[in-house]
């Protein structure tokens, strides 16, 4: 029976385009993660690759960086995500309890989506959804009464 995989997140050191990436990936050592990563990284050589162990994700079954479960697991383990269209929308930890109370982050991710409708793209959503939680613990798309 083979050991059980570690949990790394590895980056980049600074895409001059996108800044630096994050992917996590399942591995048994450093070096291997990073020859895993290697995927997600194109035209990223091995030797800019970062990586570091995070223990706690272990045990989870789906380590995607774009599933609502496990980016519900990083918010809250100190770990901003981004969401909406694009991806321009990032949520820190702070923003767990205005989340949850959408429903989870696949209900606030959509709440978003809805809100940025005929816009271009930008953290303008988040803003604002910050803005109305903070002013009385409304959601976006909530009626407003004066």
């Amino acid at each position: 029976m083979q050991g059980m995989s570690k949990v790394y997140e590895v980056w980049n050191q600074g895409d001059p385009e996108y800044g630096k990436t994050v992917t996590y990936v399942q591995a048994e050592t450093v070096g291997k993660a990073k020859v895993k990563a290697l995927v997600e990284f194109e035209d990223t050589d091995f030797v800019e690759l970062r990586a570091k162990r995070i223990p706690w994700a272990d045990g989870l079954d789906n380590i995607d960086n774009f599933d609502y479960p496990f980016q519900w697991h990083l918010l809250h383990h100190g770990y901003s995500v981004c969401l909406g269209v694009d991806y321009q929308d990032c949520v820190d930890p702070e923003d767990v309890p205005m989340i949850a109370a959408y429903g989870g982050l696949k209900d606030f991710d959509m709440a978003l989506v809805r809100a940025s409708v005929d816009k271009m793209p930008s953290s303008y959503e988040i803003e604002m959804a910050r803005d109305l939680w903070g002013h009385g613990k409304m959601k976006l798309g909530d009626d407003y009464e004066s």
